[in-house]
């Protein structure tokens, strides 16, 4: 655990953050970062990874994950590239 009792800018805790995942050892999700406001988490069971794509804005974002899969929500299939609306949630099967 690790306790920060500073304010910080943006830029610290993500360089905080970057290092502590390189530390780790924790691979990205994607190549390049979500946008701003755009959340990606990673789930499994060890056969099976879920993607839990989630907006917090209220702007529509484009998503660049890399791969494909089907939207456990709605049964779709998902693009490598796709629109979450505001607000919108996508939890995508690979």
């Amino acid at each position: 655990a690790y306790y920060v009792a500073s304010r910080n800018d943006r830029r610290f805790h993500a360089d905080f953050l970057l290092r502590l995942a390189a530390d780790l050892g924790l691979r990205p999700i994607t190549d390049a970062p979500p946008p701003d406001g755009v959340s990606l988490q990673v789930r499994g069971d060890g056969q099976h990874e879920y993607v839990f794509a989630m907006n917090f804005t209220m702007r529509e974002q484009t998503v660049e994950l890399g791969f494909g899969g089907t939207d456990l929500l709605s049964g779709e299939a998902v693009g490598a590239s796709f629109v979450l609306p505001p607000f919108g949630v996508k939890v995508i099967g690979r």
